[in-house]
């Protein structure tokens, strides 16, 4: 497979799995950051000045930064800046949700 372009992050969903009832009230701001050996970090994705009442799904802005050096890498990790304006007593489960915008072409076809 050849890589002609990996354009940026289309989409970035939270939802919170458990607990039962919980929303995103507590959180203010979050950041998602792309980093790999020997790239500079990046920021992907993140919404500020989360109001209350924002429910169990929180859909993200996203950079329309140009990742192919990323992805092709054997690995890259993703680092969350998280900060919140209310305190919470239990742990929260939350589910990433990805999807990236790849064009690519497979060589022989």
């Amino acid at each position: 497979m050849r890589w002609n372009e990996i354009d940026h992050v289309k989409e970035v969903k939270l939802s919170i799995l458990s607990p039962e009832g919980q929303n995103f009230d507590f959180l203010k701001t979050i950041k998602i950051y792309i980093r790999a050996e020997g790239l500079e970090e990046k920021l992907v994705a993140w919404k500020e000045n989360i109001s209350d009442g924002t429910g169990s799904e929180l859909d993200l802005h996203t950079s329309s930064d140009d990742l192919k050096a990323f992805i092709k890498k054997e690995s890259f990790k993703l680092r969350f800046y998280i900060k919140t304006d209310k305190a919470i007593t239990q742990d929260v489960k939350i589910e990433t949700y990805s999807r990236f915008f790849v064009d690519a072409k497979i060589l022989g076809v």
